[in-house]
């Protein structure tokens, strides 16, 4: 079955996107927590969900946010979402959706769509052409729905002795990476110029 992609639904009046701000850490955390409590609530037990709440709470959460590109979706100065995107795998040709998360008050509104799309056009910046999410079950739908494709079942160990069934998609991004376009020669751009995008 091949799942084509649908424009998400446009998001919410006064929604913004800015830079992580550390600032804002506790703010971030929080939004997280709840998110993910809400998001998991019918496919992880509580062991799992305070699991992953203390993975969330680790001193680290800064030094991970800081390292994956993260973007924050505001609402009238109220962090309501997060996404990111790092570099995955040793050879550096995947990148990887990270963070993305959604206060329970503002999901089903497009900001989770929308963050995913900001930190997809990031990564293709960034020079990649293919993009992974790992995904908790229940939220495996919604990228689907984004144009991932299900790559594999598996798990994610937020502590030792914890692991929480997730699934791996994939996404092809629009954009050719720097590898794969060809080389054109000045002459050829000014006898063929392309059109300029906003």
């Amino acid at each position: 079955m091949v799942l084509r992609f649908r424009p998400s639904p446009p998001p919410l009046p006064g929604l913004t996107f800015e830079p992580m701000d550390l600032c804002r850490l506790s703010e971030i955390r929080a939004m997280q927590i709840g998110a993910f409590r809400v998001a998991s609530a019918r496919c992880y037990d509580d062991a799992e969900v305070r699991a992953y709440e203390s993975y969330i709470g680790d001193a680290s959460l800064a030094g991970r946010l800081r390292s994956h590109d993260v973007e924050l979706a505001l609402v009238g100065g109220q962090v309501v979402g997060t996404a990111g995107w790092e570099q995955s795998g040793d050879n550096g040709a995947l990148a990887r959706l990270t963070d993305l998360f959604v206060d329970p008050m503002f999901m089903h509104l497009g900001i989770g769509s929308a963050l995913a799309e900001s930190a997809e056009r990031r990564a293709e910046i960034g020079g990649y052409a293919k993009i992974a999410v790992r995904a908790p079950l229940l939220l495996t739908v919604f990228f689907e729905r984004l144009g991932y494709n299900l790559s594999s079942y598996g798990s994610f160990s937020p502590k030792p002795g914890v692991e929480l069934p997730v699934t791996f998609l994939k996404k092809h991004l629009a954009r050719p990476t720097h590898r794969e376009m060809p080389l054109l020669r000045l002459d050829t751009i000014a006898a063929h110029p392309l059109p300029l995008h906003a």
